[in-house]
């Protein structure tokens, strides 16, 4: 996870989450969820102990995975990375109907 800093901090402080769901950094500057802005693929998430960052989202890393292994099999014999990517696929199956 890429940490999110506070710009009103000089990058030095991360924003944790606080029970009305907003976020806070030591020094008190909040950030609403609305306000938090991710590019591309990325989403915003709080890991285990509250703190703010962004994470690629698992469907674009899986598709990605899915795209290697269509690679991959047509260059040469890979029954390891077969079984992964299948794994992966259905992770993906999964993802999409909301189970993940």
């Amino acid at each position: 996870m890429t940490v999110i800093t506070c710009a009103s901090c000089d990058g030095q402080t991360t924003y944790r989450v606080r029970p009305d769901r907003w976020f806070e950094c030591p020094a008190g500057h909040e950030l609403a969820p609305r306000d938090v802005v991710v590019d591309g693929m990325d989403e915003w998430a709080v890991d285990a102990s509250g703190v703010l960052g962004t994470v690629v989202h698992p469907s674009f890393s899986l598709e990605q995975i899915a795209e290697a292994h269509d690679v991959l099999t047509a260059t040469g014999d890979r029954t390891a990375f077969d079984a992964a990517a299948e794994a992966c696929r259905a992770f993906l199956d999964a993802y999409r109907v909301g189970v993940a």
